[in-house]
């Protein structure tokens, strides 16, 4: 093999590398989403619901739907259903009622508990929103893209006797097959929430935001 050749399979390995490690550590911190934004939901619905035994005769109950159906916004969101604006409609509504709740409350940390949570919500949400809407270092994946093409056109060009014909072809079919998977694999991962995209495999679980959906609406309706 061309010392060139050689040189140009080291770069676009060490291209496909760097990728791989830039979108595996999005998806990682990804991962814990859902998890953050189920636990601001599940802690503020009961700080709120937990808001007349501070305050006897405090009406919390719409305070507390509220959450319920932020929650089922932002699962719907996340799947590609609805829209960024109408999950921030849905946001502002529970911030509004959130507020609403804590005006039951004498107490400043109290009241600051409530806001702090939905603080974590936004933030995780707008974290979301960055991770979809922002690809990983595009030139590299140009880069990349373009290194295993003129690879794979390197190698078919390799001239051999007949005996390595059936060799030569085995290999460049098998490195071309691995290197479009590796691309295909780096392009998915670079966007755990691309649920709207019947192509996307690597998604985030958001089986504990659908736990909490359902823990929600046992705590807002079936309840007293």
């Amino acid at each position: 093999m061309s010392p060139l050749l050689s040189s140009l399979v080291a770069a676009t390995v060490f291209l496909l590398g760097f990728l791989l490690n830039g979108v595996l550590s999005d998806y990682k911190e990804s991962e814990k989403l859902p998890g953050e934004i189920s636990t601001s939901l599940f802690v503020l619905a009961k700080e709120i619901k937990a808001i007349p035994v501070h305050t006897p005769g405090a009406l919390v109950k719409e305070d507390v739907q509220a959450i319920y159906y932020l929650c089922l916004s932002i699962i719907h969101w996340i799947k590609g259903e609805i829209s960024t604006d109408e999950v921030m409609a849905s946001y502002s509504l529970t911030h509004d009622h959130s507020v609403q709740a804590s005006s039951w409350l004498n107490d400043s940390t109290l009241k600051g508990r409530l806001m702090a949570e939905m603080a974590l919500i936004l933030r995780a949400v707008h974290r979301i929103e960055v991770i979809r809407e922002t690809d990983f270092a595009t030139i590299v994946y140009l880069l990349a893209y373009v290194a295993s093409g003129v690879l794979c056109t390197g190698l078919t060009l390799i001239k051999g006797d007949s005996a390595s014909y059936y060799n030569n072809n085995f290999f460049l079919f098998s490195l071309s097959w691995i290197l479009i998977f590796i691309l295909h694999l780096i392009s998915d991962l670079d966007n755990p929430f691309g649920f709207g995209d019947k192509s996307s495999a690597e998604d985030v679980d958001l089986a504990i935001l659908e736990t909490t959906q359902s823990r929600l609406k046992e705590l807002c309706f079936d309840e007293p």
